[in-house]
């Protein structure tokens, strides 16, 4: 069930997270669309959770140069 959509959707979703939002609300959005995500995807939350992550580290690479 794994779909390539949701991977790439959620590491640009983490990026935009991260370029629009302070670090601190950020974190605690990624954390809010995850649980979210839970209630209705279950076990594929974790999978969204790295990928806003990785969405947000690529953000935060980028602009700490």
């Amino acid at each position: 069930m794994f779909s390539l959509e949701y991977f790439i959707g959620f590491i640009v979703l983490g990026f935009i997270l991260r370029m629009l939002l302070e670090e601190e609300m950020a974190v605690i959005a990624i954390i809010a669309i995850t649980i979210i995500w839970g209630l209705g995807f279950g076990f594929w939350a974790v999978a969204t959770f790295f990928e806003l992550i990785i969405g947000f580290a690529i953000m935060q690479s980028l602009s700490n140069d």
